[in-house]
């Protein structure tokens, strides 16, 4: 089940899941009840991809929303990650400097183990 929302209007129309923007308590409800974790975006990103690289277009178009911070991404990743989310392989070094980082923070990085797609998104 995905449901969609549009960024910005016009020229500058984004599609994505809801789940590529909520909020993490919004997020889990989600999740379980029923969204895909590894739904895709118009550009084919996954939301767990977008905690690890916002996409540029929408940084010109709006900027980084203001909780995007560490707390906000680690907390994100732990959900889809936990849900059975699936990374890009190309993404594979992305997601260890997110590792390093959350942990750095100090995070607890025990829930790490990601599945990898062989062909990128």
């Amino acid at each position: 089940m995905s449901i969609f929302a549009t960024l910005g209007s016009g020229k500058y129309e984004y599609r994505i899941t809801v789940l590529h923007s909520a909020p993490p308590n919004i997020a889990e409800v989600l999740i379980y009840s029923g969204a895909e974790p590894d739904s895709l975006d118009e550009k084919g990103r996954t939301p767990l991809s977008w905690m690890l690289e916002f996409p540029q277009e929408l940084v010109m178009m709006k900027g980084k929303p203001d909780d995007w911070d560490c707390t906000h991404r680690y907390w994100m990743c732990r959900l889809f990650v936990r849900a059975g989310a699936i990374l890009p392989y190309a993404m594979k070094k992305v997601w260890g400097r997110a590792l390093v980082e959350f942990e750095r923070e100090g995070f607890d990085v025990e829930f790490s183990a990601v599945k990898l797609r062989a062909r990128a998104n």
